[in-house]
């Protein structure tokens, strides 16, 4: 019960923090194909894999990668994030296999 009540509060803290967005992710999450909920968003990044964006001077800027699955297809996010204003700059996903 305590370990539960624990991950509840500290779920709803995350969602606390505001997350922005590029124009360039902003219109990738207007379309319907490539919208992804922002508990998604927020879980990849607490959980996903980190390493320094490639290419980027701003050393600030981190990506993230984790897998999920949509319409029960095993795929990759991908995620690039400036954390100092907390700014998502690029969502991307692909399918990982075919079945």
């Amino acid at each position: 019960m305590r370990a539960g009540g624990a991950l509840r509060e500290r779920f709803i803290g995350l969602s606390r923090l505001p997350l922005h967005f590029s124009a360039a992710a902003l219109a990738d999450m207007q379309q319907a194909e490539r919208f992804v909920p922002l508990h998604i968003l927020r879980l990849a990044m607490r959980c996903g894999c980190c390493e320094p964006a490639v290419g980027n001077v701003d050393a600030a800027t981190v990506r993230y990668t984790v897998g999920i699955t949509r319409k029960r297809v095993p795929a990759l996010l991908e995620l690039t994030v400036r954390w100092v204003e907390r700014t998502i700059l690029r969502i991307r996903q692909w399918p990982v296999g075919a079945q």
